[in-house]
């Protein structure tokens, strides 16, 4: 067996993550773990999360274990999770036909609750956050001829709008909240060393763009805080990500295409 194929859902059908900040919880809990267990692909599709492990049944079992008590602590699930179904990956055909499945939930049930695929490792996969970063590199190792341009198409862009396309004005007012995506927080409040990260991130992408005063109101602090971040050094990599977020938005809030609904044109992980 080359891996598993892992769907899990709640007792009364509820949805699992219907909010940004709960499918963001969601994420850091997934990702938190995954990277033990070679995690290549996850999506939750309203009431079912899906997930693809190159790991042993034994493996596979305990993770789900200690991951139902994890989202049902962390998301505040007053239900319990009903026994996983877990259906063994036979060979690379099907290892392929998995991680495709897993990815296009959204369009596979037709819907729209998650525009961004925050409930996913798509956004890790394409360089728009950092704690599943990890699955790049498995699924580069393992999945060889997944290209980029088929992953960002699950999103309703391309590959160059999401790389090199143009920022609105309108998509910059949202700043604070791509720099919270990058991280998987609801928001950038918290005294996290990850949300300490993305504001430094979001200050130096930014530059000498707008004053210490209109970026510490978009970002929600002060402009001697401004000040002091621009004054440390900042993670390229999130920066690369907080830009990439913004194309996101400024691709999909100009678009009338559906997520998920692109066709698939090398895979090349996040940098």
């Amino acid at each position: 067996m080359l891996g598993y194929h892992i769907n899990m859902g709640l007792e009364d059908g509820r949805v699992i993550a219907p909010t940004t900040a709960t499918q963001r919880t969601l994420a850091r809990t997934v990702l938190a773990s995954g990277g033990d267990y070679k995690l290549m692909a996850w999506r939750a599709a309203d009431t079912h999360l899906h997930l693809s492990a190159a790991c042993s049944r034994r493996r596979a079992g305990s993770w789900v274990r200690n991951l139902s008590t994890a989202l049902r602590c962390r998301l505040g699930l007053p239900t319990r999770f009903t026994p996983a179904h877990f259906e063994p990956i036979v060979d690379q055909r099907h290892l392929y036909n998995v991680f495709r499945y897993v990815l296009r939930q959204d369009e596979r049930h037709g819907i729209q609750l998650d525009p961004f695929a925050e409930a996913s490792n798509i956004p890790d996969l394409l360089g728009m956050r950092s704690l599943g970063r990890y699955t790049g590199a498995t699924v580069a190792q393992l999945l060889p001829r997944i290209r980029a341009d088929e992953l960002v198409a699950r999103l309703g862009l391309t590959l160059p709008q999401l790389l090199e396309g143009p920022i609105s004005d309108g998509a910059r007012q949202q700043l604070s909240d791509a720099a919270a995506a990058t991280v998987a927080l609801p928001d950038l409040r918290q005294r996290l060393p990850e949300s300490v990260a993305a504001r430094r991130a979001a200050v130096a992408f930014v530059g000498d763009e707008l004053t210490s005063q209109q970026l510490g109101a978009l970002l929600d602090i002060t402009a001697r805080s401004v000040r002091r971040l621009r004054g440390q050094p900042a993670d390229p990599r999130l920066m690369e990500a907080i830009a990439r977020q913004l194309r996101l938005r400024t691709a999909l809030a100009g678009s009338t295409a559906v997520p998920g609904q692109g066709r698939e044109p090398k895979f090349t992980p996040g940098k």
